[in-house]
């Protein structure tokens, strides 16, 4: 298990104090909530590579999700508050492999994991199609970051690109 101090070298894209509407009847975090902070966290990366809510709306282009693999570490209880950094893995021109490391920081331990495959897609045509040009060059500066970090992820081994 990689260290939270080698995880906190990750940016943060999203930080939230749980509801307790986030809670399921064994009184932890339901799964649903997981996969929500996850996804919102990784438009957040999105937006910060350049695919804007704007670049989505004027200029048709998103990302698709086609695998997830999400592990879970430790409970998640109300009044917590999480983080959500993303590592980008690898890229290609139409698709990304990255993790998402949920870490519990009232409690100081990784809560979950997420290993995901995305793809840049034409939102008209709704196919998978190359990264948009106003994302590529965020794109490429924050997989240079991620891969100058001296640790490894570790993945499922079951997503590639």
């Amino acid at each position: 298990m990689i260290s939270l101090e080698k995880i906190e070298e990750l940016p943060v894209h999203l930080r939230r104090t749980i509801s307790p509407d986030y809670l399921d009847n064994m009184g932890h975090m339901n799964v649903q909530y997981y996969m929500a902070l996850f996804s919102d966290a990784t438009g957040r990366m999105f937006s910060d590579c350049g695919m804007s809510e704007e670049v989505v709306r004027e200029k048709r282009r998103g990302a698709f999700a086609l695998q997830h693999f999400i592990q879970y570490r430790s409970e998640v209880h109300a009044d917590e508050t999480v983080s959500v950094r993303i590592r980008l893995l690898e890229s290609t021109a139409r698709k990304l492999h990255m993790m998402g490391y949920m870490v519990n920081e009232s409690r100081r331990q990784v809560a979950a994991t997420l290993e995901a495959l995305g793809a840049f897609a034409d939102l008209e045509a709704r196919r998978i199609a190359s990264c948009p040009p106003e994302m590529e060059e965020g794109v490429n500066i924050f997989l240079a970051q991620c891969q100058s970090l001296d640790w490894q992820s570790e993945t499922c081994g079951c997503i590639r690109l």
